[in-house]
Order: structure tokens, then sequence, then C-alpha cells
């Protein structure tokens, strides 16, 4: 009878064995196929904050370009300025090429012409380069320079008008207050310190 006992523990603790034997590979299996999904897990999270970011990123700057922004970018601001200058220095070469003759203040019809012209040019720029940042938030990095861009469009305005009238009216002293405060203006962009 011991003996019989004896057989059947050793059948139970072999079939134990082996079923502890099942048990512990299914462990690891499971194991490992948590490692495996915790790591899909934390791959999809990576992923979905760099989507959210560039969804963010994406937005911000299509704000900026459908101009719902409320503040400017660096490129915006530098193609902007670019813009300006570029009006001006063609409306004050044209000036450069007439300035000695409407100096004269002759009641020449083309002048006349020529100078309301330039006037409309200096006008024109001086109105785009404002509307563009009406309401805006200039960058950090220009915000000195703007305040400088500004005073010189003032001068430029203000000159150019006084020229146009000065010309009319066949007004000396006014003619050269505008031609000083377009010089002024010159200079003020000729010594806007980039950093």
């Amino acid at each position: 009878m011991c003996k019989k006992i004896l057989i059947i523990s050793t059948m139970l603790l072999a079939a134990c064995s082996n079923e502890t034997g099942q048990l512990q590979q299914q462990k690891k299996e499971l194991q490992t196929e948590i490692k495996t999904i915790n790591e899909k897990i934390s791959d999809e999270k990576t992923k979905n904050i760099s989507n959210n970011n560039t969804l963010s990123a994406l937005n911000k700057e299509l704000e900026m370009n459908n101009g719902n922004s409320s503040s400017v970018s660096n490129e915006n601001y530098a193609d902007y300025f670019n813009t300006y200058t570029q009006a001006m220095t063609d409306a004050f070469s044209e000036y450069s090429a007439i300035d000695t003759k409407a100096a004269e203040l002759k009641e020449d019809p083309v002048t006349e012409e020529q100078l309301k012209a330039i006037q409309t040019k200096v006008t024109d720029a001086s109105e785009t380069f404002n509307e563009q940042l009406k309401d805006k938030t200039i960058p950090q990095s220009y915000s000195d320079i703007h305040s400088q861009i500004t005073s010189a469009d003032k001068e430029f305005v203000s000159g150019m008008n006084k020229v146009v009238k000065a010309y009319t009216q066949s007004d000396q002293p006014l003619f050269d207050e505008g031609s000083a405060e377009l010089n002024e203006g010159i200079n003020k962009i000729d010594h806007i310190q980039f950093q």
C-alpha cells in the first residue's frame, strides 16, 4: 500500500511539476507580450505628442499666413521691410532724376506730374507697410529698428507732400523744408543699426 501511495504521490508531483513548467512558460510569454504592448503604447504616445506639436505649429503658421495672428514673424517683417525699402528706393531714384529741375520751381506740367507720381508711390509704400503691421506685435528683434523706420517714414511722406505743394505754389522755403525732411528720412534709414 505504501508503494501505491508513493507511486501516486510521484505521479502527482510529476503532473504538478509539469503544470508548473507550463505555467512558468505561459508567465514568460505573457510578460513578453505585456512588455511589447507597453512599448507600442509608449511609441504611440510619443507619436501623438509629436503630431500635436506639429499640428499646433502648423495652426500658428496658418494664422500668421491668413493674417489672423496678432504678431508678425521675423521672416514676414523682413519681407515687409524689404518691399517697403525697394518701393522707396524706386521712388527716390525717380525723384533724384528730377530733383534739380524741381528745385527751380518753374511751372512745368511734366515735372509737376512726375512729382505727384513720386508722391503717390511714397504714400502707397508707406500705407502698405503700415497696414501690413497694423494691430500686430512687432518681433522683439525688430522693435528698435521699427521705431527708426516709422520715424523715417513720417519724414518721407511729410517731405514729399511739402515738395509737391511747394512746387505747385512756387514756394522756395517750403520746398527747402520738404527737401530737408526727405534727406533726414534717408539719413535715418541709412543709419539703422541691424543687430
